[in-house]
């Protein structure tokens, strides 16, 4: 699958795809102002199949900008394996609810092996 040319603006979650899943491509792509960006993989888990092992395979997320309150990026509860984040800028906001940055889980792969992250910028508002 291959989602391109994304614009979005005050939404809860910018992109959400809550199954397995090989070779998304979500490039050129511009979420301002929203809650989440990427959710890839499993978010509830009454919706994790029966093995419990979910996988995200060859995705590859390039050229965008993700300015957001919670999660940038997020891989979860799947097997991420060989994924590529490329040329991203993310801004991660501040609400009433969120005092700080600091501990937060921007980007995150989960379980999985040879993840690359190349020209990601982080930023905190």
């Amino acid at each position: 699958m291959s989602l391109r040319n994304l614009w979005g603006y005050n939404h809860n979650i910018a992109v959400e795809v809550p199954d397995e899943h090989e070779g998304l491509f979500i490039n050129t792509f511009n979420f301002v102002s929203v809650n989440d960006g990427i959710l890839l993989g499993v978010q509830s888990a009454n919706t994790l199949g029966p093995t419990g092992n979910i996988k995200a395979l060859g995705d590859t997320i390039s050229n965008g900008h993700i300015n957001c309150f919670n999660k940038a990026i997020e891989f979860s509860k799947v097997k991420a394996n060989q994924n590529f984040l490329s040329n991203v800028l993310i801004y991660i906001r501040q609400n009433e609810e969120t005092i700080t940055t600091a501990d937060r889980n921007i980007i995150t792969f989960g379980a999985g092996t040879a993840n690359n992250c190349s020209g990601v910028t982080i930023n905190s508002l």
